[in-house]
């Protein structure tokens, strides 16, 4: 079973990454056909196997087995945290399925190569819906929520791909009917991170931006208070230290440092997926 999983493995990671209509891929493996076909409306996999010559397969020759989200899933039980409802993990990106009435209030850019090559979330607006979704992801005592943020790029509209066109998406927001809208986005994990100071001051910071700066874009004064804790994880973090930035945990980090990074030491890297929401602490 441990040799068939590995194999699966090359199928599996070249089918999450193919952004375009749905489609199909073949691969075999020891006497057997394996065949992956992926909608990404769906999000859905099914995988069919024909027997070819083992006897253990032979009783399950028509056997059709469909799984949502395998590498989400694993992804996930590994992480300290759950996701929140409506995000998947797939590999080393996010997926968040967000529903925003209009006006939205989010500024869409091309992909750096022109059009077709992606759809980016340029910036979050005021007084549009996805800054208030962000507001509602932060407040004090929230459920886990997805929330959409500058660096997200953005795959499908009302479940229709974007195909990594700015013009496509711009005209199915527009032209979509009724009120709301529901965006499929997907986040780097190694992306940005959405940072809140006491205050409700907040900011969709670069991970690896020092603290210092952070705070300093959004005009928080810490004063004498260096020491600041995200309770969700018990994480003591000092805002006036350049070592501190957003995208690591600090115990982890003054331990390994970049070679953490590099090595993927567990729980170095902090999961954007959730706010990262500062109090004021005093150290032990």
């Amino acid at each position: 079973m441990a040799k068939a999983l590995r194999c699966l493995t090359l199928p599996l990671v070249l089918m999450l990454w193919t952004q375009s209509r749905p489609q199909e891929l073949s691969y075999s493996f020891v006497g057997h056909r394996i065949t992956w076909r992926m909608s990404y409306a769906e999000e859905s996999m099914r995988l069919h196997t024909q027997h070819r010559y083992s006897p253990f397969v032979r009783r399950f020759r028509n056997a059709r087995l469909e799984t949502r989200n395998i590498a989400y899933r694993l992804t996930c039980h590994a992480s300290g945290r759950s996701c929140p409802s409506g995000a998947k993990i797939l590999g080393d990106r996010i997926w968040m399925d967000v529903t925003l009435t209009k006006p939205l209030g989010i500024k869409l850019e091309g992909g750096p190569d022109g059009e077709g090559s992606g759809v980016g979330v340029g910036e979050v607006l005021e007084g549009g819906s996805a800054a208030a979704l962000i507001d509602e992801a932060i407040a004090e005592g929230a459920p886990p929520l997805s929330w959409i943020q500058e660096g997200d790029e953005l795959l499908a509209v009302n479940g229709n791909l974007c195909r990594g066109s700015l013009k496509r998406a711009v005209e199915m927001i527009s032209e979509a009917d009724g009120s709301e809208v529901t965006l499929k986005i997907q986040r780097k994990k190694r992306g940005n991170v959405q940072v809140v100071f006491p205050g409700g001051l907040h900011v969709t910071a670069p991970r690896k931006t020092p603290l210092p700066q952070v705070a300093q874009s959004v005009g928080y004064d810490w004063g004498s208070n260096v020491w600041h804790q995200d309770e969700a994880t018990g994480e003591m973090y000092d805002v006036s230290s350049l070592d501190c930035m957003p995208g690591f945990t600090p115990s982890k980090w003054a331990e390994h440092g970049e070679d953490g990074v590099k090595n993927e030491v567990d729980g170095i890297e902090f999961e954007n997926w959730y706010p990262l929401v500062l109090k004021v602490r005093t150290k032990a």
